[in-house]
């Protein structure tokens, strides 16, 4: 398991999710640099310091999930802020069961709790959503080689292995 495997489940999980629009992953200060109009909801995911210990990873992630926030200047009883609010929390409970749900089998899973903070913030648009810490915690799985029999061969002076006449290595026989 590693981030790319990561970041193609957020992927899968967004695109079969009905009401996201839009997904993303990389750092937030690099996000919707180049397009002015967004499709909303959106997801952004921002990978963060993970840690590696003997027996498992930890990869640690912001998740922010976040809405089109339309105020009213002057009218608070129009503003979409509280129903993004809603929305938001909705998918982030979804994309919570959908991985516990997904990845008890596999070796890997979310920790819980999952920590989120409601925001309101602006990037070329006025946007309100949840933030959420998590991390997803997968078993190590290093390539260990098959048990290496030692077996030691004729060398020559050169270091080159002696061969026989039918082009054989010739073991070193221990007596």
């Amino acid at each position: 398991m590693n981030y790319k495997d990561l970041i193609k489940i957020f992927y899968v999980f967004a695109a079969q999710h009905p009401m996201l629009k839009n997904v993303s992953w990389g750092n937030l200060s690099d996000y919707q640099r180049e397009d002015y109009i967004q499709k909303y909801p959106a997801l952004h995911i921002v990978p963060q310091p993970s840690t590696l210990d003997n027996t498992y990873n930890n990869f640690n992630f912001t998740i922010l999930i976040f809405d089109l926030l339309n105020e009213y200047v002057g009218d608070e009883y129009k503003s979409n802020q509280l129903d993004s609010l809603s929305l938001t929390y909705e998918i982030l409970n979804d994309f919570y069961a959908y991985f516990i749900n997904q990845l008890t089998g596999f070796g890997f899973f979310l920790q819980n709790p999952v920590q989120y903070t409601p925001f309101n913030d602006r990037f070329k648009e006025s946007v309100v959503g949840m933030e959420a810490q998590i991390t997803i915690v997968s078993e190590q799985s290093a390539c260990l080689p098959p048990f290496i029999e030692e077996t030691f061969y004729l060398l020559y002076q050169s270091g080159n292995i002696m061969n026989d006449q039918s082009n054989n290595r010739i073991e070193y026989e221990q007596q």
